[in-house]
């Protein structure tokens, strides 16, 4: 389930901020590099949320709990982000700092302590190989991720809808994040290590 649940989670976290710079260029025709300032406000909120989930709240409260509310805070954002996007008409960027504040918070709640929470449940002797099928389930989740949400973005845009893309990659990122809440009951509350 471990497994099950880090390909989710890559798969939805990589595919959705492709997609949030392909709209702002696509859509909202900012260049390549203001595109990418664009996504600063989730970097800012991933800082936060992984100093949150790395210095203390895992430690506190579990692993399983942690990855729950970091799946919670990011649906929040995914929220507020599609209530951010209505229609291209009268956009800004600054429409959806906050979402992206929030949804980069819920990010980095999860990122931090995903790994050690799965490696907790593999056997120490294991932990070497268990960590590096981690490494590629990322990898091959994210390609994925990019696959499915770079054809919903695409299937909308191609048409100049790049709203209507975006807005149906954000239902895709909410049905993962609840698919991986749901695996997440099955991870164990504490590292046993």
């Amino acid at each position: 389930f471990g497994l099950a649940g880090l390909g989710i989670y890559f798969a939805g976290f990589t595919g959705v901020y492709l997609i949030l710079t392909l709209f702002l260029q696509f859509g909202e025709k900012f260049t390549s590099a203001d595109a990418g300032l664009g996504n600063i406000p989730i970097a800012l909120g991933s800082a936060i949320g992984g100093t949150i989930s790395g210095a203390f709240l895992a430690d506190k409260i579990g692993g399983r709990y942690t990855l729950q509310i970091g799946a919670v805070v990011q649906l929040v954002g995914v929220l507020l982000m599609t209530a951010a996007v209505p229609s291209l008409a009268n956009f800004t960027i600054w429409q959806m700092v906050p979402a992206l504040v929030v949804s980069g918070i819920g990010t980095g709640l999860i990122a931090a302590p995903i790994f050690d929470t799965i490696l907790s449940t593999v056997d120490q002797s294991q932990s070497g190989s268990a960590s590096g099928v981690l490494s590629a389930v990322q990898s091959v989740s994210s390609s994925v991720g990019v696959a499915i949400f770079g054809t919903v973005f695409f299937n909308f845009a191609a048409q100049g809808q790049a709203d209507a893309g975006f807005r149906n990659a954000l239902i895709v990122q909410l049905i993962l994040l609840v698919l991986f809440a749901a695996v997440s009951f099955v991870l164990p509350k504490r590292s046993s290590h």
